[in-house]
């Protein structure tokens, strides 16, 4: 299978007797959507991990555990929202390509958008979620020590997910006292941007326009609040003709005072009102990158 070792397939999920998952991975390969889907060159992304591996060695670290998920997409071009469960980007020292550790169902999302070399995804047992007996960061953490012996790794301490427990947890397995803080080393990756970047918040801002828009024009007296937000969020999932829309974070439009000075409230169940006033706050997205707008619409 693309991506995927057999050794680490038969050392992670000893369970793993799904053939038709195993299927599913292998014909996403050969239809072509692991190309389709690649939201940047491999060149480029190889360029991203060599500028992070200089940064993880000016900070004193040997390995870093990259655990947000934009992050996670930023080195490994993996779009899954699979942030609910454990998972990260091991960038060592020693290898020249990130390890995406995900959970056994999603390597299934990882297959048609990431660039990593054969044997990179790997995933861990579904034994292991929800699960009151075992944690998902014990095979977490025997494959971060086979990978790397060293005690100074750096992890993204802010990481949604990664909490006091998580990090005792990790701490423990990993039979180390403390981490280093690696927030932050990646955002300074982010700062300049290719020209393939800059073409996707280019894009960005040409679908939240037009989700802006279609909202304004969408809103009238007797008209539901959730008809309008529906309107803007198919715009924004939509896109324009030439440019297709991505998920993102559902828009604010907090309709009437005293709720239009609240900034991030959703719409209301009612309808709209003459002399309301509607405060509109939200992001057009290509491949994880965002362009925000606000307007404010008076009937």
């Amino acid at each position: 299978m693309r991506n995927i070792a057999g050794a680490v397939w038969a050392t992670l999920c000893p369970d793993l007797r799904n053939r038709r998952a195993i299927r599913l991975t292998s014909s996403l390969g050969k239809i072509g959507w692991g190309s389709n889907m690649q939201a940047f060159t491999t060149d480029e992304f190889r360029r991203r991990v060599a500028g992070t591996k200089r940064l993880i060695a000016e900070a004193g670290m040997d390995a870093l555990l990259v655990l947000s998920e934009p992050n996670i997409f930023y080195l490994t071009g993996y779009e899954g929202f699979s942030d609910y469960v454990p998972q990260l980007a091991l960038v060592t020292a020693n290898d020249d390509a990130p390890w995406l550790i995900l959970r056994e169902m999603d390597v299934a999302c990882a297959t048609p958008t990431c660039w990593l070399p054969e044997g990179h995804t790997v995933p861990y047992a579904e034994k292991f979620i929800g699960a009151r007996d075992r944690t998902p960061w014990e095979p977490i953490a025997d494959f971060i020590v086979s990978k790397t012996k060293s005690r100074r790794l750096g992890v993204e301490f802010s990481a949604k997910g990664f909490g006091v427990k998580e990090h005792a947890t990790l701490l423990r397995h990993l039979k180390i006292e403390s981490f280093i803080d690696g927030d932050g080393l990646i955002s300074k990756m982010k700062r300049i941007k290719s020209e393939q970047e800059l073409k996707y918040i280019g894009e960005a801002a040409k679908v939240v326009d037009h989700a802006m828009m279609r909202g304004v024009g969408k809103i009238a007296v007797g008209v539901r609040q959730a008809d309008v937000a529906a309107t803007v969020m198919e715009a924004l999932c939509a896109g324009t003709p030439e440019i297709p829309g991505s998920p993102g974070r559902p828009p604010t439009m907090a309709p009437a005072a005293p709720l239009a000075n609240a900034p991030h409230l959703k719409w209301t169940d009612g309808p709209y009102l003459d002399g309301m006033q509607t405060n509109f706050e939200m992001g057009g997205f290509r491949h994880r990158y965002c362009c925000g707008l606000s307007r404010t619409v008076y009937l």
